[in-house]
């Protein structure tokens, strides 16, 4: 069984040990329940986008760090779970938030992301997404994400699977660093 790709709903959730598996849901379905909220959705990853420029650079200035403001824009059509839009901050501290509509929807909040490599060629973190219900009532326990941006090219790769799914989703696009 394969976890949707369809998006993510728009609520916070928490633990739903007892949820139902849809093995039935097809692209068509997914779509077909995403519809009559897509003028909801687009206003929100408008927002998401405009948080990402405004505010993820006051966090960059105020640790003299830089903000990576990054697009997604090679990834199949209708994949929700890898956001076009991600922030991420890179503090002089080594400390790393990642924040995107997908933490948005589901942690409210920008997260710490984990560094796994930082070197002059690649900056490469980790952050996970817990308890996590999609539209088809889907749940997984435990969402990984990776991203791996190649600092001569400032291009980006990131990587998203869900616990106990064969599922890997994934995106590429470009980052501008800043740092006002």
């Amino acid at each position: 069984m394969r976890f949707c790709a369809e998006r993510p709903a728009l609520r916070l959730t928490g633990r739903h040990a007892g949820a139902t598996l849809d093995t039935q849901t097809t692209h068509a379905g997914a779509l077909a329940r995403c519809g009559p909220q897509l003028g909801q959705k687009m206003r929100l990853s408008v927002l998401v986008g405009m948080l990402c420029i405004l505010a993820a650079p006051v966090m960059a200035a105020k640790s003299g760090g830089v903000m990576y403001d990054c697009d997604i824009t090679q990834k199949r059509e209708r994949l929700y779970w890898i956001a076009d839009k991600i922030a991420i901050v890179v503090m002089n501290s080594g400390e790393v938030v990642v924040f995107d509509e997908v933490i948005l929807n589901y942690h409210s909040k920008p997260m710490e992301a984990h560094v796994t490599r930082d070197n002059d060629k690649k900056l490469a973190i980790r952050w996970t997404l817990k308890d996590l219900v999609n539209n088809s009532n889907q749940y997984t326990s435990a969402f990984e994400y990776s991203a791996t941006l190649h600092k001569a090219t400032n291009r980006i790769s990131v990587y998203a699977n869900p616990d106990g799914y064969p599922n890997r989703f994934s995106g590429r696009g470009t980052c501008t660093p800043r740092t006002e």
